[in-house]
């Protein structure tokens, strides 16, 4: 699909599907984010906006807790790290809290970032658990997925903010799955990754 905007959206995962890993289109490229995302209050989501401080320079990336203390995020937004885990921030709400330790799948584009303190989930800072089995990406085709993210909201900036979209699974495969922009123009974007897709 060359010349047609188009996100090809990573591991599908129990419960959520991971972020978007690449970008293609003929107004920019990148990996993942909602431009033109409604934007939502943040705290109690599971959703963790990471503050990265890499080999390249600072990013940010979007994680999803699956514990009070685990989040998981995109392989590549954790790759390169100028200080390892001491190199990752995650803020949910008004609350940040660095990270302590970080397991890389080997060949996926997936990790774990444990935190070093608890965030807080539905009142609780123990007890949290998100599933992370959906099932076969395959099944679905079609169907439409509220996607979150603190990705770019315009081409050119304005990442940081909690953002989310409906947008329709156009292919899948296995272990990964396209979205197509929205009648809003609304598609992932930079710094979703590891955001999720319900």
């Amino acid at each position: 699909m060359k010349n047609a905007f188009r996100a090809s959206c990573g591991l599908a995962l129990a419960g959520i599907a991971m972020g978007c890993a690449d970008i293609e289109g003929t107004t920019g490229s990148g990996a993942g984010a909602i431009l033109n995302g409604s934007e939502i209050e943040a705290e109690g989501t599971g959703e963790v906006y990471l503050d990265l401080r890499t080999t390249a320079g600072d990013r940010y990336c979007s994680a999803t807790l699956v514990t009070n203390e685990w989040a998981v995020t995109a392989k590549h937004c954790v790759a390169n790290l100028t200080d390892g885990a001491a190199s990752v921030f995650g803020t949910m709400g008004g609350r940040g809290v660095r990270a302590t330790e970080i397991v890389q799948h080997p060949t996926l584009d997936v990790a774990l970032v444990r935190f070093g303190s608890a965030f807080v989930m539905h009142g609780y800072h123990e007890g949290y658990f998100h599933e992370l089995d959906r099932g076969d990406p395959t099944s679905l085709e079609g169907d439409s997925l509220r996607c979150r993210g603190y990705g770019q909201d315009a081409y050119n900036g304005g990442g940081g903010t909690l953002r989310q979209a409906s947008l329709r699974v156009s292919d899948a495969a296995s272990n990964w799955y396209d979205l197509t922009p929205n009648s809003l123009g609304q598609i992932t974007w930079l710094g979703d990754s590891g955001g999720t897709c319900t």
